[in-house]
């Protein structure tokens, strides 16, 4: 159903405000644990369950949300691409399981992971609805959505320790909230855009498969890539250190999370361009793009030397305050992680998914063989100078493909 559209100027704020309050009640969900239960163990656990459900979330989402916004010709329909996410949910889901029994996690470990999983998957769906809102150029839909389910998900987290004094049913409480509201929000207003059903043609259903698979693995790769080196860290020093590296990360996620409001609700357009063949147009925004990351990152880096002990003591206390040295690093890493998902993003409208793939695992392959000696020795510096050379790395192949694309475009 045809709906009025906003403009990009209009879509960026409302993303920018849902958004941002959603990763600040999720910054605030890390630091509400760190307060309540004054032990880094708890911390770790809640780190531990949100890295590892950060795979399989990807594996749920199958990074279909480029594809999707700029799938303007409508290739597939909204009710395959909803039929497609039902059966991702489901095995990204029993794949979590079976991770979490592998590795050698204590019960409650085991628990908060599984429950965050639910959590992430109420995630993946309305990633798809507001996907579909974004194709329109309706993202105020989304932003709200956003807002309201951070607010939600921190008062019913908060709530349910207080309550429990436990941490995976904290989880559970908040979860349950959420997909309340989902099902009151979301549901009806995306079906007012879209067709929001099932659709199960097993034909359909391999053809998506087979053009969204070499996309997914790319993307699990990515994740591995960015969380196998904080696996190492909480083998060689314990859940402890990784409780405190991912305390003061949290902030800096800021950088690559902002960047992402800037030129996700610019991807409708850059597909446009990409499909009208308006070279021209397309390198001019994506360099502007590029010139904006520059400058937000050199503002965060500035920021974090000189003020970034003060604002980690105003946070967390004095505790986290000490391993104030590994912040600018950090900061290094997630302005590059910036770039990578940008490329990311416009490699998928030039629909080179295959390519993304080869370049994640050449990446995961060196990632893996310095991870260990260099976390053996730099301990959480070491899993920081891993990811920047990994993100480095994708970020030069990223570009060279990106230029190779644009030659052909006459």
């Amino acid at each position: 159903m045809e709906q009025k559209r906003l403009s990009v100027f209009a879509n960026i704020i409302w993303n920018s405000i849902g958004s941002f309050t959603y990763l600040a009640c999720q910054w605030l969900l890390t630091l509400i644990v760190v307060r309540e239960f004054n032990d880094f163990g708890y911390a770790g656990n809640f780190a531990l369950a949100i890295s590892v459900t950060n795979i399989f979330y990807n594996f749920a989402c199958f990074n279909v949300r480029p594809y999707l916004v700029s799938d303007l010709n409508e290739k597939y329909s909204s009710k395959q691409y909803c039929t497609f996410r039902l059966y991702t949910c489901i095995c990204a889901f029993v794949l979590c399981l079976c991770y979490a029994m592998t590795w050698k996690y204590g019960m409650q470990q085991i628990m908060c992971i599984v429950a965050y999983m639910v959590y992430k998957e109420t995630e993946a769906w309305t990633d798809l609805l507001h996907a579909f809102e974004q194709r329109q150029e309706r993202m105020d839909i989304g932003g709200i959505s956003l807002f309201i389910r951070g607010i939600l998900s921190l008062i019913c987290f908060y709530v349910g320790i207080r309550i429990t004094n436990d941490l995976f049913w904290a989880i559970v409480f908040m979860t349950c909230t959420v997909i309340v509201f989902i099902i009151c929000y979301d549901y009806p207003r995306a079906k007012k855009i879209a067709d929001i059903s099932i659709d199960n043609d097993i034909y359909i259903m391999r053809k998506m498969l087979s053009d969204f698979l070499p996309l997914t693995i790319g993307t699990i790769l990515g994740v591995i890539g960015t969380t196998l080196p904080k696996q190492i860290l909480q083998d060689i020093y314990g859940s402890s250190i990784l409780g405190i590296y991912n305390t003061v990360a949290t902030p800096a996620v800021l950088v690559q999370v902002v960047a992402s409001y800037i030129f996700n609700p610019m991807l409708v357009e850059f597909a446009r361009l990409y499909r009208e063949k308006n070279k021209q147009k397309l390198i001019k925004n994506i360099l502007m793009v590029c010139i904006v990351l520059i400058v937000l990152i050199a503002i965060c880096f500035v920021g974090a030397k000189a003020l970034g002990k003060a604002a980690l003591t105003f946070l967390y206390g004095n505790k986290v305050a000490e391993y104030s040295s590994i912040l600018l690093l950090l900061i290094l890493f997630t302005g590059l992680n910036a770039f990578v998902w940008f490329f990311w993003n416009i490699l998928i409208l030039m629909r080179k998914q295959k390519q993304l793939l080869y370049i994640n695992l050449f990446g995961v392959i060196i990632g893996y063989l310095i991870m260990t000696p260099l976390i053996s020795k730099y301990e959480m510096n070491g899993v920081s100078y891993v990811l920047t050379v990994y993100s480095i790395i994708l970020i030069v192949m990223m570009i060279n493909a990106m230029i190779r694309e644009l030659k052909t475009i006459v």
